[in-house]
């Protein structure tokens, strides 16, 4: 993980968003973590890097709306995400 983290951050924390959101639930403990995380310092890097290799045409906005639990935890995340994009 030091390697890959090392080579391509906005990669790596993009690899761990899909796994995070991928199968039948999702690891709300690691989406927090990354989404709060990074906001402030590279999520929308972070966002463009996962929509190209993991979007498969789906924005990470869109990616979160599908996976993740409906109700206040879901847009609390949509909204964090969407700082600075607006």
């Amino acid at each position: 993980k030091i390697i890959d983290i090392s080579r391509n951050r906005h990669s790596f924390f993009a690899q761990l968003l899909f796994q995070s959101m991928k199968g039948m639930s999702t690891d709300d403990a690691m989406l927090i973590r990354i989404i709060v995380g990074r906001s402030s310092i590279d999520l929308g890097e972070i966002s463009a890097e996962f929509s190209q290799k993991y979007g498969n045409g789906k924005t990470l906005l869109q990616f979160i709306k599908a996976n993740a639990r409906k109700g206040t935890y879901r847009d609390i995340l949509l909204r964090i995400r969407s700082i600075g994009s607006e």
